[in-house]
């Protein structure tokens, strides 16, 4: 699953401006927008807490005095990892993580080489046992819908028999999650929402 980049991110933004709507220490409202409601977020601010909200979802984080300091970035980059841990409220349409049927077609690569690796391809009997679980694996990936409950359902009801012989033991550990597309959007929004206000109050001190 593909996630938004430092560039792409940008290329959202590239109309935004800034507008500072309460600035008082530690609690601050802001809103960046090009004027319409696609891609606008605002940034609120209190002790110890940072809420994004917008087009793009909203998530809170809580994690000292001064969220800003805690985001505040010279380059656009983010730690979606570590700053997860520090989420208090996510959003109710994606939130911050979500199924990804991508790792499960790389578990099932991984346990198909395995099983090849340890067969003689020269031999007759093997090679039709690596065929078998070749086409297991391919008929998986063809057919199997995108949802966590079909892929857990094809997976727990696995045919080792029609499969070569090829196990799936042990095969649901390890997560299949990865981050939202929007959780990832909102870190760099709020990197960049800190770095046009930082630019901001440097202007204005000039």
């Amino acid at each position: 699953m593909k996630h938004p980049t430092a560039e792409t991110f940008l290329k959202d933004v590239a109309n935004h401006k800034l507008h500072v709507l309460h600035d008082d220490g530690v609690y601050r409202h802001l809103v960046l927008s090009s004027g319409s409601f696609e891609c606008r977020f605002e940034i609120i601010t209190w002790p110890n807490n940072l809420c994004i909200n917008g087009d793009m979802g909203s998530y809170v984080f809580s994690r000292c005095q001064d969220m800003f300091q805690f985001f505040r970035r010279e380059e656009l980059g983010i730690n979606a990892g570590y700053w997860s841990e520090k989420v208090e409220a996510e959003c109710r349409w994606d939130g911050i993580k979500e199924f990804d049927i991508t790792k499960v077609h790389e578990r099932l690569d991984y346990y198909l080489e395995c099983f090849k690796e340890d067969l003689d391809a020269d031999n007759e009997e093997e090679a039709e046992a690596i065929a078998a679980a070749t086409e297991a694996v391919s008929d998986f990936k063809d057919h199997c819908e995108h949802s966590e409950w079909d892929a857990v359902s094809r997976i727990n009801n696995w045919d080792e028999d029609d499969a070569g012989g090829m196990d799936l033991d042990d095969f649901w550990d390890g997560g299949f999650d990865t981050f939202t597309y929007r959780y990832i959007w909102c870190c760099y929004a709020i990197v960049w929402a800190i770095q046009q206000y930082d630019a901001l109050e440097h202007k204005e001190a000039a």
